[in-house]
């Protein structure tokens, strides 16, 4: 009887154990990959709200239910005298089940220069695990024109000094009602240079 209560207790704290590990974040299921993809986008690359459409419409091919939650958009040295860098849409959402934290996340890479999106990166799992942005990016962010940006920061003394001297690396970061730019210099592998915010 003793061995039968001792065997019953080791196999119930061996299923208390891996069902509590399930939904944690180390041993939850969890999905990663990215995929080059050749899509071409008829709309011209002048705002996020001039993409918006066509690209979620993409996004969804992969999990329909994210938001466009974060907009990166990356110039090299070259680029920032071309006006034409690299979008990084992030589509993300969590799941409303509470008790299994679940989580997507998808980003599109797209090159303003050939109008294409070249490459989807897939995040799927516990919601610990998956990271991402909650809260979708206002319409006056998204409607802000990329060109008006750029115009912005020559007015500026210090961009145009910081530009001079480094070997920039440009972002504009969009996130909900916010759009943050920063500088950075390449060559030396530091932070952030310059920044402006609105």
């Amino acid at each position: 009887m003793k061995k039968i209560v001792y065997v019953l207790f080791v196999f119930l704290v061996i299923i208390s154990f891996f069902t509590g590990c399930y939904n944690s974040d180390d041993w939850a299921p969890y999905t990663h990959y990215s995929k080059e993809l050749d899509i071409s986008i008829k709309s011209e690359p002048v705002s996020i709200a001039s993409l918006e459409e066509e690209v979620t419409t993409i996004a969804h091919n992969y999990d329909d239910g994210t938001g466009l939650n974060e907009v990166i958009v990356s110039f090299n040295n070259e680029q920032i005298n071309s006006h034409n860098g690299i979008i990084e849409f992030s589509f993300y959402k969590t799941n409303d089940n509470k008790e299994i934290n679940q989580a997507t996340n998808v980003i599109l890479r797209f090159s303003m220069e050939t109008k294409k999106v070249y490459e989807v990166e897939l995040e799927k799992g516990h919601g610990k695990r998956v990271l991402g942005i909650e809260g979708s990016i206002e319409k006056d962010i998204s409607e802000r024109l990329f060109e008006d940006i750029f115009l912005e920061l020559e007015g500026k003394s210090e961009y145009i000094r910081k530009l001079q001297e480094i070997e920039p690396r440009l972002e504009y970061i969009f996130r909900e009602n916010r759009l943050k730019v920063l500088l950075y210099d390449n060559s030396k592998n530091e932070g952030q240079v310059f920044i402006y915010e609105e």
